[in-house]
């Protein structure tokens, strides 16, 4: 069962999205401290809080020709897994010109008034630098979770470092957690903008119960990245 969707359009250049009219906006939540061990890094309090009740996106980086960086907030009372994200792109004129859909996000599991971090893919289409996109956002209860194999990673460690992020993770489950592990970076500036998302994978291909993994993601063109947050993940099968 879909835990909520939000139709929402953000402009090209990461700029303050309009949000499509709803039943109701309510005051938005507090955006407050990380209080997600799934998501290290120091930039939570520059994120957008979003509109209270709602899974969204609270923000938007700009689209480099390929992908269109996100962040989503759930600002439902339920903890939520599995956040799915289609987007369409538009003209200004508002004719449809493209659309995409996310390749996963990282944490899966974000409980209520958490954070979660992906993009979206647009198959390399040329859009115009004042391109209008309007999103649609799911996600799955997280009690509906009978076959679910993602395993988020705690992060332990996440430090900036010659325009790299350099941590540890750590497995927290109670069973082995195997590779492929993700690990997702977004970079933002001193007001909260959104520079970039950035991925790489651990060497680590398994860990057990309790065990470590050290990861480092190469920020490949990238001018700053002071401002970061990081999740991971891998899988139970």
């Amino acid at each position: 069962e879909d835990a909520g969707k939000t139709p929402t359009s953000e402009p090209a250049d990461g700029s303050e999205a309009t949000v499509a009219p709803t039943e109701t906006t309510e005051a938005a939540a507090p955006a407050g401290e990380n209080t997600s061990s799934y998501l290290g890094g120091n930039a939570v309090s520059l994120l957008s809080p979003g509109d209270k009740g709602k899974l969204s996106v609270v923000l938007s980086g700009t689209y480099d020709g390929n992908i269109l960086p996100l962040v989503v907030r759930n600002n439902t009372d339920k903890d939520v897994i599995r956040i799915k994200v289609s987007a369409v792109a538009r003209s200004a004129d508002g004719k449809l010109i493209a659309s995409g859909g996310d390749q996963g996000f990282h944490p899966n599991l974000v409980r209520a008034g958490e954070y979660s971090l992906g993009y979206l893919y647009f198959d390399g289409i040329e859009l115009p630098a004042d391109a209008l996109f309007e999103f649609e956002v799911s996600a799955k209860d997280a009690s509906d979770n009978q076959f679910e194999s993602t395993r988020d990673l705690d992060v332990t460690e996440a430090d900036y470092l010659d325009n790299r992020i350099v941590g540890l993770l750590q497995n927290n489950h109670t069973e082995n957690v195997t590779g492929p592990m993700g690990v997702s970076v977004v970079c933002l500036d001193g007001e909260g903008t959104l520079l970039g998302h950035h991925q790489s994978f651990t060497d680590k291909d398994e860990a057990a119960p309790g065990e470590s993994i050290p990861f480092q993601v190469e920020l490949y063109g990238a001018t700053d990245c002071s401002n970061f947050l990081v999740a991971a993940s891998g899988f139970n099968f």
